[in-house]
């Protein structure tokens, strides 16, 4: 969880859409992170549209982040490196 709050993070201070506020890196899969979650899954028309976190979430999520440079050590313990 905390590494997918770090990958949404890193697409937030990108100023990429999706990710509306930064998440506290605290491991809770909460409101904030629920509704980060599913302004990313709208924004790129991931489906299903919701906060809920899918295969497809990640396949996006980890090719926005590698795609903006955000390959540090959050991108490979999130699996990302694996999608």
């Amino acid at each position: 969880m905390r590494d997918e709050q770090v990958l949404l993070n890193d697409l937030y201070y990108a100023a990429l859409r999706g990710p509306d506020q930064p998440l506290a890196t605290d491991g809770y899969y909460g409101r904030h992170t629920a509704e980060d979650v599913a302004s990313f899954n709208a924004v790129l028309r991931v489906r299903p549209f919701g906060g809920t976190t899918t295969p497809n979430t990640w396949s996006h999520l980890c090719g926005l982040d590698w795609e903006h440079g955000f390959r540090g050590a959050y991108y490979h313990a999130a699996g990302c490196s694996l999608v």
